[in-house]
């Protein structure tokens, strides 16, 4: 059975209602939405997955380097191993392109039921690893061609200095904040309040 998903297949689907479901419940987002293919296994996740209901493993294939290269799913970013969810869908249209993202990789890789399987703990691990995801995502910057050289070789590659230099901002930034609230919601099973005092993850 074919996998791809054309572009904007999902964004009339993705209500505000559906996005809250997935992201801040329990349920798998297989449950909620049983037309997207999850078959990924939680025992081969990729650890640079940042926690949360989404997820690749090792399994991937990078199928989707020339989409993401375009800026299709800004969500996912990839390594010479594989692709991997580096920041969640922070609204219905981020997680209306992870889904039409998740259509096009052929080989099944990525799952949706990261809820109920991350905990506190869990997170505090991922969350002392930063540094070493820091110092990768460093290193592939220093490793792409500047574009000029790029121009010069007829290579693109404006796009993974971006997405690279998105993804250094967000983890030196705003994913502290993100997993603190995951963890409420994990302990908690709903989304925090502005005015909850969010727990330590170290």
């Amino acid at each position: 059975m074919s996998r791809v998903v054309r572009k904007g297949q999902w964004s009339t689907a993705v209500t505000r209602a559906v996005f809250d479901a997935v992201m801040w419940s329990p349920q798998s987002a297989r449950a909620i939405l049983p037309q997207v293919h999850l078959a990924g296994d939680w025992a081969d996740k990729y650890w640079k997955n940042i926690p949360g209901p989404f997820y690749s493993t090792r399994l991937n294939s990078r199928s989707l380097a020339a989409f993401q290269a375009q800026g299709d799913a800004s969500n996912i970013a990839w390594d010479e191993e594989c692709e991997f969810v580096w920041r969640q869908p922070g609204n219905d249209l981020e997680l209306s392109a992870v889904l039409d993202a998740i259509g096009r990789d052929e080989t099944l890789s990525y799952q949706g039921d990261g809820n109920s399987r991350w905990t506190r703990e869990l997170v505090r691990l991922w969350w002392a690893e930063r540094a070493r995801l820091v110092n990768l995502t460093r290193a592939q910057l220093r490793e792409l061609p500047d574009d000029r050289q790029a121009y010069r070789e007829g290579r693109r590659v404006g796009a993974d200095h971006a997405l690279l230099r998105e993804m250094l901002r967000f983890i030196l930034g705003e994913a502290e904040t993100y997993l603190r609230k995951y963890c409420y919601f994990l302990e908690e099973r709903r989304e925090p309040g502005a005015s909850v005092a969010l727990p330590d993850i170290g």
